[in-house]
Formats: structure tokens, C-alpha cells, sequence
């Protein structure tokens, strides 16, 4: 899984948009796990992952989603995932992802829920 960043500002705080790229599997977590941890250590809170160009997320990915979401959460901000594909979306809404993380169809959708949040 490749991914680059794009930063926005939106508000008082800047969000961060992460286009992934690839699968995202036990192989390849690790690396966007830490990748995400030191945008949020660098105080960037409100991250948005754009799915468009991933076509499977294995369990170790989806773990990455929650423990990133509820790190992002306690520094009063959040993750949102946009664009996913059908099979990939199907994934997230049968394991209930869809209930923690909000899901957007599109970046620009995605970066502007940050501005109620």
C-alpha cells in the first residue's frame, strides 16, 4: 500500500488527506499505522483516508482504521474514510465499521464534515 498526503486547511485546523493506494493487508499495515501515528503525533488530529484506489483491506487495515480513529478522538479530532470501493465498502459495513468511522463517498464530502466537528 502506497499513500501520499495532501494538506488542507478547513477552519481553525488543518486537516490532513491521506490517498492510499494498493491493498492494505498484513504485509502492508505497518507502515501506514505508522505513518498515521506521526501525523498525529505531530498534532494533526482530523485525518481523512481516500480509499478510492484500494481494493482490499485485510483485518490488520481495519484495525489500523480503529485504533486510529479512537487516538484521533481523544485529541478532539477525528478520521473519516472516503471514496471506498463496492467490495471494500461491503467489507466495512458487514463488520460494522460503518457504525464507528464515518464514511464518506467523496474527499471533498469527507473534509467538510470537519467543519462540525
Amino acid at each position: 500500500c502506497k499513500f501520499e498526503d495532501a494538506r488542507s486547511l478547513s477552519g481553525p485546523k488543518e486537516i490532513v488527506l491521506v490517498r492510499l493506494k494498493g491493498d492494505l493487508d498484513g504485509h502492508t499495515f505497518t507502515r501506514l499505522e505508522q505513518y498515521l501515528r506521526a501525523i498525529l503525533q505531530a498534532g494533526h488530529a482530523r485525518i481523512v483516508l481516500d480509499l478510492k484506489e484500494v481494493g482490499y483491506v485485510g483485518s490488520a487495515g481495519l484495525g489500523v482504521f480503529f485504533s486510529v480513529t479512537k487516538a484521533a478522538r481523544e485529541r478532539e479530532g477525528d478520521l473519516r474514510l472516503a471514496n471506498p470501493q463496492e467490495a471494500v465498502r461491503a467489507l466495512l459495513d458487514t463488520l460494522g465499521l460503518a457504525r464507528q468511522v464515518r464514511i464518506y463517498g467523496g474527499e471533498k464530502g469527507a473534509v467538510e464534515s470537519f467543519r462540525y466537528l
